[in-house]
């Protein structure tokens, strides 16, 4: 007895993240395929985070970023460094970072997410 085609079939994993401009209720969700992860660095949330601000951006001066303390990312000191180059080069004028304390990460981009869910399933 071979095993048919059915046992190969198993779905697509993906990896989603999210921004969300506060106000304006909007977030935009990058899915990454599972083939295509470049692993759990800053250097990809990062680049999320440029092309979040390059495409989807108001042309804002100063930024207020609030982001869940996964240290288990090591993306906290990329991050940082990123936002010190958004400064010194003129995309804004001030950046500033809040880290969300350990079992109190619950914001909007977390209801969004809920959302995103319950319309996915």
């Amino acid at each position: 007895m071979q095993v048919g085609p059915i046992y190969f079939a198993t779905p697509r994993k993906c990896h989603v993240f999210g921004m969300c401009a506060e106000g304006t209720g909007i977030q935009r969700f990058y899915m990454i395929d599972e083939s295509e992860m470049p692993g759990k660095g800053g250097d990809c949330v990062t680049s999320l985070v440029h092309h979040y601000f390059s495409h989807f951006g108001a042309g804002e001066k100063q930024a207020e970023i609030h982001f869940d303390n996964a240290v288990g990312q090591n993306k906290n000191n990329t991050i940082l460094g990123y936002c010190m180059w958004r400064v010194l080069t003129g995309l804004h004028g001030s950046v500033s970072l809040s880290m969300m304390l350990p079992g109190h990460t619950k914001f909007t981009p977390d209801w969004h997410f809920g959302v995103w869910k319950i319309k996915w399933r």
